[in-house]
């Protein structure tokens, strides 16, 4: 079991909670102390998750939307041809949709990763655990 000047001061608890009785069955002997550094440890990474996910967010509609304002700015112009010539597609076609969707589909898994993608009930879990040997 980890002491107290073993951690980093951000692992450290803001105000010292009373031991759990009956945590050591759950979590294997760890001890409530070590549980709950663990699970700190969990909150903070998923924090830091999330915010990653809203810069992300942010990026991709400020690029995106500067990229649909460049294409009006140039289609008003008449500069359209100019841009994206291609065999088949009109000459004022819409190509900010390339990046819109395929950078969309990969901010729409990262915010399923971060929102969706690491939460389990109790009942997935106790399923996973009778499959193991």
């Amino acid at each position: 079991m980890s002491t107290n000047t073993e951690r980093t001061t951000w692992e450290m608890p803001a105000g010292r909670a009373e031991p759990v009785t009956g945590l050591d069955e759950l979590i294997g002997g760890r001890g409530a102390e070590d549980f709950m550094t663990v699970r700190r440890v969990q909150a903070i990474k998923r924090t830091k998750a999330k915010k990653a996910f809203k810069v992300h967010l942010l990026v991709y509609l400020t690029v995106n939307t500067m990229l649909v304002v460049i294409w009006v700015a140039l289609a008003a112009a008449g500069w359209s041809h100019y841009v994206f010539v291609s065999p088949g597609l009109p000459q004022d076609f819409f190509w900010p949709i390339f990046p819109i969707v395929g950078w969309g589909i990969g901010v729409v898994i990262n915010g399923y990763v971060v929102y969706r993608g690491n939460v389990y009930t109790e009942e997935q879990i106790q399923r996973e655990m009778q499959k193991l040997p």
